[in-house]
């Protein structure tokens, strides 16, 4: 009978270890609050922008739903663009980051003060595209901050991180709209939470593999 070899597994590694290595690194939390920034500014919009649309223009619910859906898909083949720009340009993630936040400070402050609703959808296309081509570089960072050991873990904790901003945005721009009786402060919350973005992956500094890359 053959005899079979076995290899000794190494130490196994913890969930908790995992965790103390994602809080212990700047890049991975601030690249995090990135995504919790963007998810932000996304469910926010949606939350919003349709009610906006219905009251302030006087369009009807099904015009507004084809804005909000036309909104939704147009972006649907940015993350594969996104990905081939991160690939091509390693060392520049964190700037087409910040210039997509940057676009979406804009935009939002401009759907507000549209009056058609062909104006609306222009500026809401405009919306979706740019959020979904940020959409795939925060994980992109993670991953390359965490390295292979610890990759799964860290975007997982990125990703729950990105959805708390789905949980508050919500709350934030209905208070917003209750307070003020109006719309106008509901895209300044929007912008604000594009802002963050902005001033946190400005302090997000190329992963170690990349450093020679610059």
């Amino acid at each position: 009978m053959k005899e079979v070899k076995t290899v000794a597994a190494g130490p196994r590694k913890s969930f908790i270890v995992g965790l103390k290595f994602v809080f212990s690194s700047r890049n991975i939390l601030l690249i995090s609050l990135a995504g919790f920034s963007s998810v932000w500014c996304q469910i926010g919009f949606g939350s919003i922008a349709n009610a906006y649309m219905v009251d302030t223009l006087g369009v009807t619910k099904m015009e507004a739903g084809r804005v909000m859906m036309i909104y939704g898909l147009i972006g649907i083949f940015m993350a594969a663009l996104a990905g081939y720009a991160s690939d091509k340009n390693p060392t520049k993630k964190q700037m087409m980051i910040i210039v997509c936040h940057v676009i979406m400070i804009a935009l939002f402050l401009a759907f507000g003060r549209m009056g058609t609703l062909t104006a609306c959808l222009v500026v809401a296309c405009g919306i979706g595209l740019v959020m979904a081509f940020a959409n795939p570089i925060y994980s992109i960072v993670i991953a390359e901050n965490a390295g292979p050991e610890w990759a799964a873990t860290a975007g997982g904790t990125g990703n729950c991180i990105f959805q708390i901003g789905a949980l508050l945005s919500p709350m934030a721009i209905g208070i917003a709209k209750d307070a003020t009786g109006g719309y106008a402060a509901t895209w300044w919350i929007l912008a604000a939470g594009a802002l963050v973005g902005v001033i946190v992956t400005f302090f997000v500094t190329n992963a170690p593999s990349l450093q020679a890359k610059k």
